[in-house]
C-alpha cells in the first residue's frame, strides 16, 4: 500500500491523487511479518508523508498445506495459484481462501477445499439456470425485474424474502468486524443450504399449480429473481467472476448499472420470525423423516405412509400444517424427498392427508449437477467478455 501510493499517486507532489487516497484504511497481512514489512511501512509513511499509511491491521492466518506444515519451495509444498486458476477458476480460489478462515488462525489449504468451492459455483450457476428456466409464460423474456406482489407470495416465498433479508444483515455485520470467513460461512448456508435446497424446491409447487392465476406464479418467479439478484451482489466481493456473468443474465430494475461491479450493495429488509419458525417446523419434520428412512436403511424408491404424531395440547388444536399456514405444499415437499405419503395424525389417529402425486412436475432439480459445455445460461443480454474466473466451470 505504501509503495503503490509514492509510486502511482504521484509523492512528493502534492496532487489530488495523492491527498484523496492517502492515507487508506485497512492493511491486510500475515501475523509473522509485522515488523519485516508493517512496521516499517508504517514509520516511512510517517517520514515522508506525515502521517501512517493505514490505521487498521488485519492479520490473517498463514495458509498451511494439507498437513499443517509452512509452505516452502525448498519443502515443494507451494500451490501455483495459476494453475489452480486453470484449472478450477479464480473464484474458485478466492473462495477457497477466505471460507472457513479465522482472522489470526492458520489454515489447511488442499484440493478438498478448491473442490467444495468449485461445487459451490457451479451449484449458484445451476440455480440461476434453473431460474431463468422457469419463468412463467406470461413474463416477457425482455421484462424489466420488478418487485414482486406481497398480497400474492405463499408462505415458501415470505420465508425466501425473510431469509434473505437476514443473511444480508448478517453478511453486513460481519463485514464491519472484518470476519470475512463469516460472511463466507452465511452465503453458502443461505445460497445452498436454504434458498437451492429448500427455496426453490418450495417454490417448484406454485410455478407448477394450474389452479393458481398467472399473477400468483408471476410473484413466486419475481421472489426467486430478486431473492437470486440480491445473492449475487452479497457474493460479488468474494467471487467477482461468476457473479458478474449470472447478474448480466438475470432481470435487471430499470434503475440497475450495466455491470455488477458497481451495482448498489443491498439494504436489509424486515423479517418475518414467526413464519421462519413456522418453516423451520416442515424443514425438521421432512429432515427427522429422511434420517429416519437413512438409519432405517429403507431404499429411497420405495414409498412408505407417514404419520406425524403431535402431542397435547398441539394436537388438539389444529393440524401442524396448519398451524404453520403451510398446508398447501407439506405433501410436495414430503413427495419429492422421496419420504412418502405424508398422513397428519392427531392424539395417534391416522387421518389420510394425501395428495395426488401426478400434480408434482417432477424432479427438476438441477441445482447440484455440474453444468458443463453443455449447459450455458440462457443469457438475456450479451457477456462473454469474463472467462479468467470461469474455466472451473467450462472444464
Amino acid at each position: 500500500m505504501l509503495f503503490r501510493s509514492f509510486s502511482t499517486l504521484g509523492w512528493p507532489d502534492d496532487t489530488h491523487d495523492l491527498r484523496t487516497f492517502y492515507p487508506g484504511s485497512i492493511m491486510e497481512t500475515g501475523y509473522d511479518i509485522i515488523f519485516f514489512w508493517v512496521a516499517r511501512m508504517v514509520m516511512l509513511g510517517i517520514q515522508l508523508a506525515g502521517d501512517a499509511p493505514f490505521h487498521t491491521v488485519y492479520l490473517s492466518g498463514l495458509i498451511r498445506d494439507p498437513e499443517g506444515q509452512k509452505m516452502s519451495k525448498t519443502k515443494g509444498n507451494v500451490v501455483d495459484p495459476l494453475g489452480v486458476i486453470e484449472e478450477t477458476g479464480a473464484d474458485a480460489l478466492r473462495f477457497a481462501l477466505i471460507h472457513g478462515a479465522t482472522p489470526g488462525l492458520d489454515q489447511r489449504f488442499g484440493q478438498a477445499k478448491l473442490d467444495n468451492a468449485r461445487n459451490f459455483a457451479n451449484k449458484l450457476w445451476n440455480a440461476t439456470r434453473f431460474v431463468l428456466g422457469a419463468r412463467p409464460e406470461g413474463i416477457d423474456p425482455a421484462a424489466a425485474r420488478r418487485e414482486p406482489d406481497p398480497a400474492r407470495l405463499g408462505p415458501a416465498e415470505r420465508w425466501i424474502r425473510s431469509r434473505v433479508a437476514a443473511i444480508v444483515a448478517g453478511v453486513d455485520r460481519a463485514l464491519a468486524d472484518l470476519n470475512l470467513g463469516e460472511v463466507t460461512r452465511l452465503l453458502y448456508d443461505g445460497i445452498w443450504n436454504e434458498f437451492c435446497d429448500w427455496g426453490l424446491e418450495l417454490a417448484k409447487v406454485r410455478l407448477a399449480d394450474s389452479s393458481l392465476s398467472a399473477e400468483d406464479r408471476a410473484a413466486t418467479w419475481w421472489t426467486l429473481v430478486e431473492a437470486l439478484d440480491t445473492f449475487l451482489r452479497l457474493l460479488h466481493p468474494v467471487m467477482p467472476f461468476v457473479t458478474e456473468e449470472l447478474w448480466g443474465a438475470i432481470p435487471h430494475a430499470p434503475a440497475d448499472p450495466e455491470l455488477l461491479i458497481v451495482a448498489d450493495w443491498p439494504v436489509p429488509a424486515a423479517r418475518d420470525g414467526a413464519l421462519e419458525a413456522r418453516v423451520e417446523q416442515l424443514v425438521e419434520l421432512v429432515r427427522g423423516i429422511r434420517n429416519a428412512r437413512s438409519e432405517a436403511r429403507v431404499e429411497p424408491a420405495l414409498w412408505l405412509p407417514v404419520h406425524v404424531a403431535l402431542p397435547d395440547p398441539l394436537g388438539r388444536r389444529r393440524p401442524l400444517f396448519h398451524r404453520a399456514g403451510l398446508q398447501p405444499f407439506c405433501a410436495y415437499a414430503v413427495k419429492w424427498r422421496n419420504i412418502g405419503r405424508c398422513e397428519n395424525t392427531q392424539s395417534a389417529r391416522s387421518a389420510s392427508n394425501e395428495h395426488d402425486a401426478d400434480r408434482w412436475p417432477g424432479d427438476a432439480n438441477t441445482a447440484g449437477r455440474q453444468p458443463g459445455p453443455h449447459a450455458p445460461l440462457p443469457h438475456r443480454r450479451g457477456q462473454g467478455q469474463i472467462r479468467a474466473g470461469l474455466s472451473g466451470l467450462r472444464a
